[in-house]
């Protein structure tokens, strides 16, 4: 499978925003739980998702270096 480099870029910058969102999500959540076991779980998964913006801002510098 082929991607354009376009049509990638696109895709990643869309990848990122919902990362985001999700992100914005998690800290919303975490603001209101009060539950110590459900907070330590949910800040993990926010935590995958904030590494997960990482490598695609990564991805996105490799493709920018490449255009």
């Amino acid at each position: 499978m082929s991607f354009d480099n376009e049509v990638l870029a696109s895709e990643l910058r869309i990848l990122m925003e919902k990362e985001r969102e999700m992100r914005d999500l998690y800290n919303r959540i975490l603001v209101e739980l009060e539950n110590n076991t459900l907070h330590k779980r949910i800040m993990a998964i926010r935590d995958d998702e904030i590494k997960h913006m990482g490598y695609v801002e990564i991805i996105m510098s490799l493709l920018d270096a490449e255009m």
